[in-house]
């Protein structure tokens, strides 16, 4: 199965693939960014997330999208920006049949790290050891998303067992 992670963003759109094998073997198909220029119209930039989602998403044949659940406490246009965002993932992931899922930064850390309150290196140094890769040519919205693809496959793998 193909996960394709997502850490949302306006200006910086950060995605994972991750292959996750039946055996529980979990390994890095490709990460990177779709970015978007502050100057540019709303909907322009929408636009090209979303082809770029889409294009990226049939090019490593994803099974699912999993992305890091909305959160912010101060800046609420913020959040209305990225959620623009995360309806575009969503739509994507509907689009094509895929699964689809949000988690909680607490989940995704507690996933990855085993502590709920890690830190972003921490988070990012579990990510390396896990899907066995260097993660320095990864931007942190890139690991964040492979965070969430990773979190995704534990989970469906908790799930079958339950």
């Amino acid at each position: 199965m193909v996960i394709f992670g997502v850490d949302p963003g306006l200006a910086s759109v950060g995605w994972g693939a991750v292959q996750a094998g039946a055996d529980g073997s979990l390994s890095c198909l490709g990460q990177g960014c779709i970015t978007t220029a502050a100057g540019e119209a709303i909907e322009q930039r929408i636009l090209r997330i979303y082809q770029q989602l889409k294009k990226l998403t049939e090019e490593y044949h994803a099974d699912a999208v999993s992305m890091e659940s909305l959160f912010f406490a101060k800046n609420v246009n913020s959040a209305l920006q990225v959620s623009r965002v995360c309806g575009i993932v969503a739509l994507v992931a509907a689009e094509k049949g895929m699964e689809y899922a949000e988690y909680t930064p607490l989940q995704i850390k507690q996933t990855t790290s085993c502590y709920g309150r890690a830190d972003k290196l921490q988070v990012q140094k579990m990510i390396a050891l896990i899907l066995k890769m260097d993660l320095k040519t990864a931007t942190s919205h890139a690991a964040d998303a492979l965070a969430a693809a990773i979190c995704h496959a534990q989970s469906r793998r908790l799930t079958r067992v339950c």
